[in-house]
């Protein structure tokens, strides 16, 4: 798309990809529906990698992350094509929000993807998954169907740009609203905040009784090297 059709209201976002760059998160898990209350805090570091070809041909960037509190690591195969940032794939391992006691076993990529499995191999999406339009703009709509993501349905709601403060500092970010439909479990409020250093925060709260009692998965970014 030429730039002569670019909306007034549009930030032209492309991730960071670069060979090398790492990301370093604190990670921030609740659960205030046991008694008493558990809280686990953690570190997620990420980093990018040299890439890799999918079974279509297209290279993409592997981006290997690891919990301090996991013996495997974690991966996602990711690209930046002319109309935005895709997840072409993931490979978990034990990848996942860790189960705290009285809560499933609810599992997320690194770009915090919901998931079915946890498999040994990579798991390529039958369509890449996109994560952030190039075109990113307040109101930007998408939805993503597929038996790999957990349920098989989920839609995409861009917000109006924050500031948005982390332990690295504050940012101006793009709000990424995620909706999942058909799930079984309780509905959750999930973010995910992208800026031009990438994604400084990512946020799962979900209430889980009737006493409004909540679960949540938090990271924020500590520190990012390019």
């Amino acid at each position: 798309m030429g730039s002569c059709d670019k909306r007034d209201d549009a930030d032209l976002y492309r991730f960071p990809l670069f060979v090398g760059s790492y990301w370093k998160y604190q990670v921030t898990r609740t659960n205030n529906s046991v008694d008493p209350p558990q809280l686990v805090v953690d570190t997620l570091q990420v980093w990018a990698e040299a890439p890799v070809q999918s079974p279509s041909g297209e290279s993409c960037t592997v981006l290997r992350g690891r919990y301090n509190t996991e013996e495997s690591d974690l991966f996602e195969y990711v690209a930046n094509r002319q109309d935005g940032f895709y997840a072409l794939g993931y490979r978990l391992r034990q990848g996942c929000i860790i189960p705290l006691k009285g809560t499933s076993n609810i599992r997320f990529t690194l770009l915090g993807n919901p998931v079915k499995e946890d498999d040994k191999d990579i798991t390529w999406y039958p369509e890449p998954m996109l994560q952030m339009p190039y075109e990113a703009y307040e109101g930007k709509v998408w939805f993503y169907e597929s038996s790999v993501i957990y349920p098989s349905s989920a839609g995409f709601f861009l917000q109006k740009r924050r500031l948005v403060q982390v332990p690295w500092g504050t940012k101006i970010a793009h709000v990424k609203r995620i909706e999942r439909y058909g799930c079984e479990m309780p509905d959750a409020e999930i973010n995910a905040y992208y800026t031009s250093v990438g994604v400084i925060k990512w946020s799962y709260v979900s209430v889980v009784n009737s006493e409004n009692d909540t679960v949540s998965h938090i990271w924020e970014l500590l520190e990012y090297r390019k």
